[in-house]
C-alpha cells in the first residue's frame, strides 16, 4: 500500500508538471510558421535570456541531475575538480566560436552544420559524414535522458513504476510538444525546465544534505577519500574535460549559434554561463553527491545514478515526487533539443539533399515531424537496457562527435589553409578512433583523447600536403569573418 501511495503522489506531481510543459510546448506551437527556419531555428529570434536558459537546460541533462551527481558520489570532489574545468571551457569556446557560427548562418542560411562544413569544403561526402557522425553521438545521449527518467521513477516508487513504463511516460509527452511546437516548443520549455531544477537543487537539495550530513568535516572523518584530489585517473579526466569543455560543436549545441537575433547575444550568453554553469549548476551536484555518500552508503556504479531519487523517497515521498519531476526536466530539457537536431540532420542533410531536393518548406517541415515521432520512438526503445553509469556513456557517445567535428570546424573559423581532404581525414580519423575505443581505454586514456590524437595527426599531416579550399571558398567565410570582425577586407 505504501508502494502505490507513492506511485501515486509520484504520477500526480509529474502529470502536473507535463501539463505545464505542455501548455507552454502548445504556446510555441501557435507561434510556429511550418517552415525549416521556423521550425528548426525559432526564426533565428531567440534573445540573451532565452538562449542562456536554453544552452543551460540543454547542457544540464540527466547526465548532471542524475550521473554527475553520482560520480561525484563514487569519486567525490576529485569528480567536481573536473567539472569545474569543463563548465568554464565550454562558455570560453562559445564567446570564440559562437559568433563566427552566427555571421556564416545568418549570411548564408545554414540550418544544420553539415551544410556549412559541406559548403565550405565543397564536398557532398562531408555533408553526409557530418550528420551521420552527429547522429551517431546523439543517440546514446538521447538515450540516457530516458534511462534517467526510468530510473528516477522506479527509484521514488519502489518499482510499483516500473523502469520500462516511467521512460515511455516521458517519451509520450516530450515526443508530442517537440513535434507539434519546433524549436520555439523546445526553447520556452527549456527555461521553465532550467529555472525548475537548478532551483530545486539550490533551495531544496543543498539545505537538506546539509543539514542530515553537518556538511564536509563528519563526512571526509568516515570517508576521508571524498576530498582527496587526483582520484579521478588523468586520462580519464583529460576525456572529460576535452568531450565537455568542447561541448558547442555537439550538434543540438551547435545549432543554438545560428538562432539568435544578433553576435552581441551570443557575446552576453557567454559571458552569463560562465557563472551559471561553472557555479549555479556544478555546485549544488558536486555537494550533494560528495555528501550522499554519508546518507545512503555502499551505492555502486548504475546504482550511484539513482542517489538523489532514492534520497527523497527515503526522508520524505511527497518531495520525492517533486525531485522526480526536477530529474525529468533536466533531462526532457536536453532531449526535446536533440530530437530536434538530429530530425534537422536527416530532414537537411539527407531528405532534401538526395531524396526530395525540391521539396517544399511545408514538405520540409512536416518531414521534420515525421523523423522526429520516429527517432522519439528508436531512443525509447534503445533506452530499455541501462548499460552503463549515465556519465560512462553520454560522454563516450558525444567525444565521437566532438573528436570529428573539430578539425573541420578549425578550417571553417579559423584556419584557411585546411582543404576538404584534409578536414575529411581529420573527421573520419577524429570519429573512428572515438567510437574504437568506446568501451575501452588503451593505455588509460578515455576515448576522446585517441579521436583527438589520431584525428589531430591526420588533419594536420594532410592540411600541409592537400589543397586548400578555393579562393571564392576561403573568401566567403574567411573574408566574412574580417569584414564584420576586424574591420577589414
Amino acid at each position: 500500500m505504501i508502494e502505490i501511495s507513492v506511485a501515486a503522489m509520484a504520477l500526480i506531481v509529474v502529470t502536473a508538471y507535463m501539463i505545464a510543459t505542455l501548455i507552454v510546448g502548445y504556446y510555441g506551437y501557435k507561434r510556429t510558421k511550418l517552415d525549416p527556419v521556423d521550425y528548426f531555428l525559432g526564426g533565428r529570434t531567440l534573445g540573451t535570456f532565452v538562449l542562456v536558459m536554453t544552452f543551460i537546460a540543454t547542457y544540464a541533462s540527466m547526465w548532471t541531475f542524475m550521473g554527475a551527481v553520482g560520480a561525484n558520489y563514487r569519486i567525490g570532489i576529485s569528480f567536481h575538480q573536473c567539472m569545474i574545468t569543463w563548465n568554464t571551457l565550454w562558455p570560453l569556446m562559445l564567446l570564440v566560436m559562437g559568433t563566427r557560427l552566427w555571421l556564416l548562418g545568418n549570411k548564408y542560411g545554414y540550418i544544420t552544420p553539415s551544410e556549412m562544413f559541406a559548403d565550405y569544403y565543397d564536398s557532398k561526402a562531408m555533408g553526409i559524414i557530418t550528420s551521420i557522425v552527429g547522429l551517431i553521438a546523439l543517440i546514446p545521449y538521447m538515450a540516457i535522458q530516458l534511462m534517467g527518467s526510468g530510473l528516477a521513477f522506479e527509484a521514488v516508487t519502489g518499482g510499483a513504476i516500473p523502469y520500462w513504463a516511467g521512460s515511455l511516460y516521458v517519451v509520450i509527452v516530450i515526443g508530442l510538444y517537440t513535434l507539434i511546437g519546433g524549436l520555439r516548443a523546445v526553447a520556452w520549455t527549456d527555461v521553465l525546465q532550467g529555472i525548475f531544477f537548478l532551483g530545486f537543487l539550490w533551495a531544496v537539495m543543498i539545505p537538506w544534505v546539509i543539514l542530515l550530513t553537518g556538511g564536509f568535516a563528519p563526512v571526509a572523518a568516515a570517508n576521508p577519500g571524498i576530498l582527496q584530489a587526483g582520484r579521478y585517473a588523468y586520462g580519464q579526466w583529460l576525456g572529460f574535460v576535452l568531450t565537455w569543455g568542447l561541448s558547442p560543436l555537439l550538434p543540438h549545441m551547435f545549432q543554438r549559434c545560428y538562432m539568435t537575433k544578433s553576435p552581441k547575444v551570443i557575446l552576453r550568453s557567454a559571458v552569463l554561463l560562465f557563472v551559471l554553469s561553472a557555479w549555479i549548476q556544478s555546485v549544488p551536484v558536486a555537494l550533494v553527491g560528495s555528501l550522499g555518500v554519508a546518507i545512503i552508503p555502499g551505492l555502486k556504479g548504475v546504482a550511484a545514478d539513482q542517489f538523489i531519487v532514492m534520497f527523497t523517497a527515503k526522508y520524505s515521498p511527497l518531495l520525492g515526487s517533486v525531485v522526480v519531476a526536477a530529474a525529468l526536466a533536466a533531462g526532457m530539457s536536453t532531449l526535446d533539443s536533440q530530437l530536434l537536431s538530429a530530425s534537422s540532420l536527416v530532414t537537411r542533410d539527407i531528405y532534401v539533399k538526395y531524396i526530395r531536393p525540391k521539396a517544399s518548406e511545408l514538405e520540409e517541415a512536416r518531414v521534420g515531424q515525421i523523423f522526429v515521432l520516429a527517432i522519439t520512438v528508436v531512443m525509447w526503445l534503445l533506452s530499455l537496457r541501462t548499460i552503463a553509469p549515465l556519465v560512462v556513456l553520454g560522454t563516450a557517445g558525444a567525444a565521437i562527435c566532438v573528436a570529428g567535428y573539430f578539425f573541420p570546424a578549425i578550417g571553417c573559423l579559423f584556419w584557411p589553409r585546411p582543404g576538404k581532404i584534409a578536414a575529411l581525414g581529420g573527421l573520419l580519423a577524429g570519429g573512428a578512433a572515438a567510437l574504437a575505443t568506446f568501451w575501452t581505454m588503451p593505455f588509460g586514456f578515455h576515448n576522446a583523447v585517441w579521436g583527438f590524437v589520431v584525428g589531430g595527426i591526420v588533419f594536420l599531416a594532410l592540411a600541409f600536403v592537400t589543397p586548400p579550399p578555393s579562393p571564392e571558398k576561403q573568401r566567403k567565410f574567411h573574408g566574412l569573418f574580417s569584414r564584420a570582425i576586424y574591420g577589414v577586407e
